[in-house]
């Protein structure tokens, strides 16, 4: 039985800050004033964090008397989509839900399996799809040979890849659930210290994440920071690594566990087909999606605000690798164009000076 918990607007917000967001909600007028969010950008973003914390979000009610029911929260935080039409999809997310579903169609849903299995079921673009080290060289060449944490560059975009899966799996599953047309059901697996695959109801999945939780936070980290240094290609340094192998170490000794992760069933409810998305579709939808989201990243605040060279030219090094590991394969609409327009913006004199910060970014 999946878990279900009802909160109040108050009590959602307080939730994102815990998992890391600013709270910027309460710092809004329409709040300071009527204790509420108005129905407009701020409450479709307080939605759009949430779903980066839950696998179902639903609103209840309307003003102070709003409620949120959360269910199903995530073993990892997925990536927040700037989405500036709220829970509205773009037409890229709505083909590629399509193509997932005419796939689970096609080949049939199978046995219920964490989210990288579900990945590897829709064959998504993956780190084995390219070198690592030819993307090193070109990313120095592309910064006059000057850079020397080209390392760090590559290894972001792995992870931006990666939570880039994630959120198109979860959120065609999700949307696919709220349009009738599958049904998904949570398990609970434990990967015990001998190699077995044990299932466990939520209470216990529960208590050994709040354990982990608990013992995370004791070392003056953010949960969610731990979460991304654990699963990120790089972007951990000596602490974090010590972090990490002393919390598998009293998981393993209090719950003989080696990991731990939720496997999402998927049942067929209606078998229709809405529409017929090509390989082609899919391709273009999927890349053109992610370079939406890689420039609104770059527009961020703490993006154009800050030391990091990596973080400075995100958007730049992201469309030069695209075109780096796209070519001979597959032409991207706009993407040649967009790239020569971000490095119209830096000047040579621009990648010394970055480049001299030598700073990754990194706070732990």
């Amino acid at each position: 039985m999946n878990k279900v918990n009802t909160f109040t607007e108050e009590e959602a917000i307080n939730i994102t800050i815990e998992q890391g967001y600013d709270g910027s909600e309460f710092n809004t007028a329409v709040w300071n004033k009527r204790g509420c969010l108005t129905t407009n950008r701020t409450l479709d973003a307080l939605i759009r964090k949430l779903e980066t914390i839950y696998h179902h979000v639903e609103i209840e009610g309307r003003g102070r008397k709003r409620k949120y029911i959360l269910e199903n929260k995530k073993e990892e935080m997925s990536e927040l989509e700037y989405n500036y039409k709220g829970t509205v999809p773009t037409e890229e997310e709505e083909n590629m839900k399509e193509y997932l579903f005419n796939h689970l169609l096609n080949k049939g849903v199978g046995n219920a399996r964490p989210i990288s299995g579900w990945i590897r079921e829709f064959d998504l673009f993956q780190r084995n799809a390219f070198s690592h080290d030819v993307l090193i060289e070109e990313i120095k060449e592309l910064h006059l040979g000057v850079l020397n944490n080209s390392n760090e560059i590559v290894n972001e975009f792995i992870n931006a890849i990666n939570n880039y899966n994630k959120s198109i799996v979860e959120n065609s599953f999700r949307r696919l659930g709220k349009e009738g047309r599958i049904s998904r059901s949570i398990s609970y697996i434990f990967k015990t210290v001998e190699g077995n695959y044990e299932e466990v109801d939520e209470a216990r999945y529960e208590e050994a994440t709040f354990f982990k939780k608990e013992l995370v936070e004791s070392h003056d980290i953010k949960y969610s920071q731990y979460i991304q240094a654990y699963f990120s290609a790089g972007h951990k340094n000596t602490r974090m690594k010590s972090i990490i192998h002393e919390v598998d170490k009293q998981m393993a000794e209090v719950f003989g566990v080696d990991y731990m992760y939720q496997a999402i069933g998927v049942s067929i409810i209606d078998d229709k087909v809405q529409k017929i998305v090509s390989e082609d579709e899919f391709d273009q939808a999927y890349f053109q999606k992610f370079i939406n989201l890689a420039t609104n990243r770059q527009n961020r605040k703490d993006y154009q605000e800050t030391k990091s060279f990596w973080r400075r030219t995100y958007l730049m090094n992201t469309l030069k690798i695209l075109l780096i590991i796209l070519k001979d394969k597959l032409e991207i609409d706009g993407l040649e164009g967009l790239f020569h327009k971000e490095m119209k913006k830096k000047s040579k004199e621009e990648f010394l000076d970055y480049a001299g910060d030598n700073d990754d970014g990194n706070e732990l």
